[in-house]
C-alpha cells in the first residue's frame, strides 16, 4: 500500500447526495466508485470504502484517523 489513500462514501458524496435529495444517484455514484476502484493503482493508494455519506461524522472521523496514521507513518520514515 502506499502512502496515499482514496476514502470512498458509498452512500453519498454530498449532503444533496443522499435519499430524498435533488441530487440523488445512486447509480452515478456507483459508476464512478466502480472506475475509481478499476483505475486506482493500489500499490500506491490505499483505497478505503466506507458505508457513509461524506457529511457523517463517521466518515471525518474515519478519514481524520487515516491522515493521522499516514502521517505517523511518513514521519517514522524521516
Amino acid at each position: 500500500e502506499g502512502d496515499t489513500a482514496l476514502i470512498l462514501p458509498l452512500k453519498g458524496l454530498s449532503g444533496l447526495d443522499v435519499k430524498g435529495q435533488d441530487f440523488y444517484g445512486p447509480e452515478e455514484d456507483t459508476m464512478l466508485f466502480d472506475t475509481l476502484k478499476e483505475k486506482v493503482d493500489r500499490s500506491k493508494v490505499q483505497l478505503i470504502e466506507l458505508d457513509n455519506v461524506i457529511n457523517d461524522k463517521a466518515f471525518a472521523e474515519a478519514a481524520a484517523e487515516k491522515l493521522i496514521q499516514l502521517m505517523e507513518a511518513k514521519k517514522g520514515e524521516n
